[in-house]
């Protein structure tokens, strides 16, 4: 595929803005790359644009240019995934990127230790309505040119045999907060803002930083917007992200970013997703939480380490660069 002349878009619809964050990394690069949305699809002038001028259509979280729909409906189970075959017979390129529930699903045994402990799973996930979704997004993955994903994790529940992780990108408006002091702090004050206190383990979370008042000074953050986050860690001595999933997210990303070491469970399989850059954050999982965050306690030199790693990886893996660059490897591969 010629990458100087490529058309790219993406849309319409994805979480946390990563259509928008791919498509500017994209331009950055020197690639003609725009985001769309339903605004534009439903537009017959902005449909006839996009079918048009791309060459590739990146869609992302489950959505094309069908709308997802969480309840069963027939008539979208019975269009679901066509436009990709169509789009393909265009001679479009297309790339379906999931970000997370859409493609993982609490009756596949693989997602067990994530799904037991979804406070939403009985809503989203009830037998009949992820039994349709599972086969509309086959479907899909069936004909698609080629999938990402943006946590490795996900890459175990798409049946294919080549699945791209395509990294979030770090905010560009953030500086790294100058090194902290671990040495003089008798608590180390903890970081903690979870989106799902089911998944993220924060009931065990809680249950260890205060079992030890003398040694952790716990700041749970919950609702807050980003600014306020951002304000309560500038204050912290390090982050905690999750100890349940197996990898990390959007949190993680943003608190190396800043300069906080980072606690998370993170397996094994899944590192070796990202190499040749190592994983930078702290393992730990509900059975050794309490001993690692102790042992962070005991030897703070293990906190610079991971903070100076940290602001590597960052740069190395999350920056717009690189992920735009990860983009236009898969667009040559296809």
């Amino acid at each position: 595929m010629n990458l100087s002349s490529l058309r790219v878009y993406h849309g319409p619809r994805s979480w946390n803005q990563t259509a928008q964050h791919n498509s500017s990394a994209e331009r950055s690069l020197g690639i003609r790359s725009e985001h769309f949305t339903y605004a534009d699809v439903w537009n017959p002038f902005g449909l006839m644009k996009i079918l048009r001028n791309a060459d590739v259509i990146n869609f992302y979280a489950g959505y094309t240019f069908w709308p997802i729909a969480l309840k069963n409906n027939r008539l979208y189970n019975l269009l679901a995934a066509s436009d990709v075959a169509w789009l393909k017979r265009m001679g479009k390129k297309v790339i379906l990127h999931f970000q997370g529930c859409e493609i993982r699903d609490r009756y596949n045994p693989l997602a067990k230790s994530v799904c037991a402990h979804c406070a939403i799973r009985d809503t989203y996930c009830s037998p009949l309505n992820s039994a349709k979704r599972r086969s509309r997004l086959h479907r899909a993955v069936a004909v698609a040119d080629a999938v990402t994903v943006s946590t490795p994790d996900l890459i175990s529940y798409i049946d294919r045999d080549e699945v791209f992780f395509v990294p979030k990108i770090a905010p560009d408006d953030v500086d790294a907060f100058q090194p902290r002091r671990y040495s003089e702090a008798a608590r180390l004050r903890v970081i903690h803002a979870p989106t799902s206190r089911s998944i993220k383990g924060t009931d065990r979370i809680e249950a260890v930083l205060n079992k030890h008042p003398e040694k952790f000074e716990l700041i749970l953050l919950e609702g807050k917007s980003r600014e306020e986050v951002y304000e309560a860690a500038e204050n912290a001595h390090l982050a905690v992200d999750q100890i349940r999933v197996g990898w990390y997210g959007n949190f993680a990303v943003e608190m190396m970013q800043r300069g906080l070491p980072v606690v998370a469970r993170t397996r094994d399989d899944l590192r070796r997703a990202v190499l040749p850059a190592r994983v930078p954050l702290i393992d730990a999982d509900e059975s050794n939480f309490e001993a690692v965050m102790l042992a962070l306690h005991a030897d703070r030199s293990r906190l610079a380490d991971a903070r100076s790693a940290g602001l590597k990886y960052i740069r190395d893996v999350h920056s717009a660069k690189s992920v735009g660059q990860r983009l236009l490897s898969i667009y040559e591969s296809i």
